[in-house]
């Protein structure tokens, strides 16, 4: 069978499946989990002797990590470098409250919890609680200027309030790395390459998934997991069943302030209110200088045919 990664879940289906219903269901990846239905059920009972995981972003080295965890190895493969795109290139900002109320309150809270643990077990150093803040630029009224709850945020601001004080930040990129790191000592192996294709077997009545190409390599393959973000629809012409993806091509910024200040000892994110440029800036000091900022404009909504060419 094979799994397709979005997110925090993971979609399972068996070639069987998929020629029945070409929509995979859906099963939330439980932390300290509960029993699993469907194929993973299956799956658990016996482990794959070949797990390939396609893409080197935080969900594919993630499960790398978790699989070398419970003595199970893995090929992680990635086309460039690990953490090559969104996940070596995101904020980072952590809210496990943010999601309350909603279908996925539960895996919030959940996978906000790990995030600390994973600091903890990892030695992740850009870890840290933070507080979220509110602010609106402008000059303000005479004698009507908001007094920041940080020092460092003196510009012209008209508000500048708490939003949220139960939230907290990382570094993609170090988090996607040091789980990559770790999945190897644990018995993984990364293959940088393209993953052109797969090959199927028949068995039992139904086709299963038995090699991947990699830039010619044949890598043999009995657990095969897509987790490569919105390439992931390059998928769909492997199975024969539709991947739905969009991706939104955005630009982000880092100023780099390597000999901190007042910012990294007294952290809090940024959430701004529009300004003149139709911007709503996101700004995130980080724990070694930097100060990364999004939401500057500027984005493209790409359909599958475009991600599929870049």
């Amino acid at each position: 069978f094979f799994c397709f990664s979005i997110a925090n879940f993971l979609l399972f289906a068996t070639s069987e499946q998929l020629q029945s219903n070409p929509k995979p269901y859906c099963v939330p990846n439980q932390h300290q989990g509960t029993s699993l239905s469907g194929p993973l059920n299956k799956m658990s009972k016996k482990s794959p002797e070949n797990i390939v995981i396609l893409g080197g972003g935080i969900i594919g080295t993630s499960i790398a990590y978790h699989l070398a965890k419970r003595g199970v190895p893995s090929t992680v493969v990635e086309r460039t470098k690990i953490g090559a795109a969104a996940s070596g290139k995101a904020g980072g900002f952590l809210a496990g409250g943010w999601g309350d109320g909603s279908e996925t309150e539960q895996l919030h809270r959940v996978s906000f919890r790990m995030h600390e643990e994973l600091a903890r077990d990892l030695g992740i150093k850009s870890f840290r609680k933070i507080q979220t803040l509110n602010v609106q630029g402008g000059t303000p009224r005479r004698g009507s200027k908001p007094v920041p709850p940080v020092s460092w945020l003196d510009g012209e601001i008209t508000k500048a309030s708490v939003m949220d004080t139960a939230t907290a930040q990382v570094t993609p990129l170090e988090l996607t790395e040091a789980f990559m790191a770790s999945a190897i000592a644990g018995g993984a192996r990364l293959r940088i390459g393209r993953a052109e294709s797969v090959r199927f077997e028949e068995r039992g009545g139904a086709r299963h998934v038995s090699a991947v190409i990699v830039d010619g390599e044949v890598i043999p393959c009995d657990c095969l997991v897509v987790a490569m973000g919105p390439w992931s629809c390059i998928a769909a012409e492997w199975f024969g069943t539709p991947i739905p993806m969009e991706g939104v091509k955005s630009a982000s910024v880092i100023y780099r302030h390597p000999e901190g200040g007042a910012h990294v000892d007294q952290p809090a994110a940024l959430f701004c209110a529009e300004d003149d440029n139709g911007c709503h800036l996101e700004v995130y000091p980080r724990p070694d200088g930097d100060i990364y900022i999004c939401g500057i404009g500027g984005s493209d909504y790409l359909n599958e045919r475009q991600i599929a060419a870049l």
